[in-house]
């Protein structure tokens, strides 16, 4: 299956940053991948994204501020959080935010 939807993963951790883009790209997504909240911020302001997979705690800005500015964009851009913070409050705030889902680390390649 092959698509053109690009998404950016952004995710400090290198071993689920490998997995996740495994098994994305094995269902045809582009995948690019960012280590730091600062280089994400500068590539979703310049490149065009089909959907964001984004950690929470990220070197230099975290992943609720760029979830927050994703939001103030113009174009809708689908979000994804995925994150070790698995409180209830955590996940709403997350939600309330503007992400459109979020996934408790460690999660199943499945879900």
């Amino acid at each position: 299956m092959e698509t053109d939807k690009k998404i950016l993963l952004v995710e400090d951790d290198p071993d689920i940053a490998t997995l996740v883009q495994r098994n994305l790209r094995d269902e045809g997504y582009q995948i690019d991948h960012v280590d730091d909240g600062l280089v994400a911020l500068s590539r979703l302001e310049r490149e065009p994204w089909d959907a964001v997979i984004l950690d929470l705690m990220l070197p230099n800005t975290d992943g609720l501020e760029i979830c927050r500015r994703i939001r103030m964009m113009a174009r809708y851009l689908p979000v994804i959080i995925i994150s070790a913070r698995a409180s209830e409050s955590q996940r709403v705030l997350g939600l309330e935010t503007g992400a459109d889902d979020y996934l408790v680390k460690p999660f199943s390649v499945l879900e």
